[in-house]
């Protein structure tokens, strides 16, 4: 079976994950996502990314 992932719709991914992630960890909490900045970065993330030091 061949899976065409570019035209998989987003939430039958997103629920495949899940599964997956549910079955490795069975203690997870699946979390919905709100509070998703435009970048798709958690808005706790976003903060850690913007505040790293550059070299």
């Amino acid at each position: 079976m061949e899976i065409r992932w570019v035209e998989l719709d987003p939430q039958r991914y997103e629920d495949m994950v899940a599964v997956l992630l549910s079955r490795l960890y069975p203690g997870s909490e699946r979390i919905d996502g709100k509070g998703v900045t435009a970048g798709g970065m958690s808005k706790s993330m976003s903060k850690t990314a913007t505040s790293r030091p550059s070299n």
